[in-house]
C-alpha cells in the first residue's frame, strides 16, 4: 500500500496570524468524527506514526495518509496552552491538500510569513483565483451571473484575431505573408471580425498581395501609422486588393514598399460601405512608392469614406453603374500629379477639410452630379479643381485656398471665364494694346442650375480705354467703365430663376 505526503504540513502549516506554527501539534480522525485515524512516517505506509504529530520551527512534519481523515492543527500559547488554528478534512492529492510554490501565484513564504508572489498555497486557491478571474466554471469567461459562460477562446475572438496568431514576426526581414493572409481568412469565414496588426519597432514584410472577396464585416486595424506598417516587397502587386466586399474597414495602419512598384497601396473593386481612416500610404514612412495610393473601381459602388489620411500618391476614382456618396474629409493628398482623380460615373462626391497639394481633376468623360468640394487647403496655384467636363457636373465649390486665377491678354481679344476650377476671384488683365475692346464670353463649364458665387476683377492697363463686352449671361447693374488704370470688381451670382444668367451683386472700383 502507498501512501501520500500531507501536502499541508510539509509546506509548513501557519498561525491566524499567518506565521509559522512553531512547536505545534496535528492529530489525524476519520472525516467527521473525533476516532483517531493511522498515519504514518513513510510513503510506503509500512510505519505508524504517533499521534500528536509534533510540528518543528517552521510548522512542519512529514506525514503520510493512505486516505482521506480529518486534520486538526494546534499551536501553542507563551503560557503552554494549545489551540485549534486548522480544522478540515483532508482528502489525498487534492486540490486543498496539495501544495503548489509558482511565481504567477501568491502564497506565504515560509521565512516571513508574508503573503508574495510564488510563495507557499495551494491547488485550490489557485483554482479559486482562476474562477475568480474567468468569472464562470470550468475556467469559463462569464461576464455576470446573467451572461452566458463562453470560452476564453471565443472572447478573444471576438475582440479581435491578431495577425501573430498565425506567426506573422513582424521583423522587417521574415516573410508574413502567409501569416496575414491566413488570419484575414479566418475572419472572412467567421462572418467577420478584427484581423490586428499588434506594433513593431520596423514592419511586416510581404511578397506579394493580401486579398479578400466577398466579405462583409472585415475589419484591418493597426495600432497607429508609425506603429503598424506593411512593407511590399512585390515589383508589380498591389499592397491589398479587396473585391466586392461590404462594411470593409482599415484604420491605423501605413503601407510602405522596399523599393517601388506598379501596383497600387490598395485597390478597392465593386466594394460598398468602406472606411479607410488614419492610413498611410507612403505618408508616414518615405522608403518606397506605390503608383497610386488608392484605387476604387467597379459598378454600383457606394458609400466609401477616406478620412484622416496620408496619401501621398493620390486617390484615382473609375465607377460606373449608380456609384455614389464618396467622402474624402481630413485626409492629405500629394503634392505632384493628382490628388483626386474621377472618371466614369460618380454622384454626390464630397471632399473637404483636406490638405491637397496637386490636382483635382474630373476627367471629360465623367458622367454624374453634385460635387461638393469646401474648405480645402494647400491647393496648387493652377488647375486645382481641373473640370474638364464640356458641360458643369453640379460642382459646388467654396472656401478652398484655391482663390483666385489670373489672365493676361492684349485688347482685341475674346476671353472665356473659368468658373469651374475652384477660383472665386477671376482676373482678366487687359496689359496691352492700348485703347480697344474686350469680349467676355459666358463662363465655363456651361450653368446646369447649380448656385455659383464668382467675382470677375476687370483690369485696364492696356495703356488706353478698354471697352468690356459681356455676354448676355452677365446681366449687371451698368456698363463696366472704359476708363484706363482702373479695375473694377464684380461679383456674380446664379440667377436661381433663370438658366445660365448670372447677375450682379456688387461692384467696386479702384485705380489701378
Amino acid at each position: 500500500m502507498l501512501a501520500a505526503l500531507v501536502q499541508y504540513l510539509a509546506s509548513g502549516a501557519r498561525k491566524s496570524d499567518g506565521s509559522a506554527n512553531a512547536s505545534g501539534l496535528a492529530w489525524f480522525y476519520s472525516p467527521g468524527t473525533t476516532s483517531q485515524t493511522i498515519v504514518y512516517s513513510d510513503a510506503d505506509a509500512e510505519v505508524q506514526a504517533t499521534q500528536p504529530i509534533a510540528l518543528d520551527a517552521a510548522g512542519k512534519a512529514e506525514v503520510y495518509l493512505a486516505g482521506p481523515a480529518r486534520l486538526v492543527v494546534q499551536s501553542v500559547t507563551s503560557t503552554g496552552v494549545y489551540s485549534t488554528v486548522d480544522d478540515f478534512d483532508v482528502v489525498t492529492a487534492s486540490a486543498p491538500s496539495t501544495a503548489v510554490r509558482n511565481d504567477g501565484f501568491t502564497g506565504v513564504d515560509p521565512d516571513t510569513g508574508s503573503t508574495v508572489a510564488g510563495g507557499d498555497t495551494t491547488l485550490h486557491a489557485v483554482l479559486t483565483s482562476l474562477n475568480t478571474s474567468t468569472g464562470g466554471v470550468d475556467a469559463k469567461y462569464q461576464e455576470s451571473t446573467a451572461a452566458s459562460a463562453r470560452t476564453i477562446k471565443a472572447k478573444f475572438s471576438e475582440i479581435w484575431i491578431s495577425v501573430k496568431d498565425y506567426g506573422a514576426i513582424g521583423n522587417g526581414i521574415a516573410d508574413d505573408t502567409t501569416a496575414i493572409q491566413n488570419a484575414i481568412n479566418r475572419v472572412v469565414f467567421l462572418g467577420g471580425g478584427t484581423v490586428y496588426f499588434p506594433p513593431t519597432s520596423t514592419s511586416y514584410l510581404v511578397s506579394s498581395v493580401l486579398t479578400a472577396t466577398s466579405a462583409n464585416g472585415l475589419r484591418l486595424l493597426g495600432a497607429g501609422k508609425r506603429s503598424s506598417q506593411i512593407k511590399l516587397t512585390h515589383a508589380t502587386a498591389n499592397c491589398f486588393t479587396f473585391t466586392s466586399c461590404s462594411t470593409l474597414c482599415m484604420e491605423h495602419l501605413n503601407l510602405t514598399h522596399s523599393s517601388s512598384t506598379t501596383g497600387f497601396g490598395i485597390a478597392l473593386v465593386g466594394c460598398t460601405d468602406t472606411l479607410i481612416n488614419a492610413v498611410g500610404v507612403d505618408g508616414v514612412t518615405f522608403s518606397g512608392t506605390y503608383t497610386t495610393a488608392l484605387s476604387i473601381t467597379g459598378a454600383s459602388v457606394s458609400g466609401i469614406r477616406v478620412t484622416n489620411c496620408d496619401m501621398q500618391k493620390g486617390v484615382v476614382v473609375n465607377t460606373s453603374g449608380t456609384s455614389q456618396y464618396f467622402f474624402f474629409t481630413n485626409n492629405r493628398l500629394p503634392s505632384g500629379g493628382n490628388a483626386l482623380d474621377f472618371d466614369g460615373t460618380a454622384s454626390n462626391v464630397f471632399i473637404s477639410n483636406n490638405q491637397i497639394g496637386a490636382v483635382l481633376r474630373l476627367k471629360a468623360t465623367l458622367t454624374g452630379t453634385n460635387y461638393f468640394i469646401n474648405n480645402n487647403q494647400g491647393l496648387a496655384t493652377q488647375g486645382t479643381i481641373s473640370v474638364l467636363t464640356a458641360t458643369d457636373p453640379g460642382v459646388f465649390q467654396k472656401n478652398n485656398n484655391r482663390d483666385h486665377s489670373v489672365t493676361s491678354f492684349a485688347v482685341g481679344t475674346s476671353q472665356t471665364p473659368d468658373i469651374g476650377d475652384g477660383a472665386k476671384f477671376i482676373y482678366l488683365a487687359a496689359t496691352s494694346g492700348g485703347a480697344g475692346a474686350v469680349t467676355v464670353n459666358a463662363p465655363t463649364p456651361a450653368d446646369a442650375g447649380f448656385e455659383r458665387e464668382f467675382v470677375l476683377v476687370f483690369i485696364n492697363a492696356s495703356g488706353g480705354a478698354v471697352t468690356w463686352n459681356l455676354n448676355a449671361a452677365y446681366r449687371t447693374t451698368a456698363a463696366i467703365p472704359a476708363t484706363a488704370g482702373h479695375t473694377i470688381t464684380v461679383g456674380f451670382a446664379t440667377d436661381k430663376n433663370v438658366g445660365g444668367v448670372y447677375r450682379e451683386l456688387y461692384r467696386a472700383d479702384s485705380v489701378t
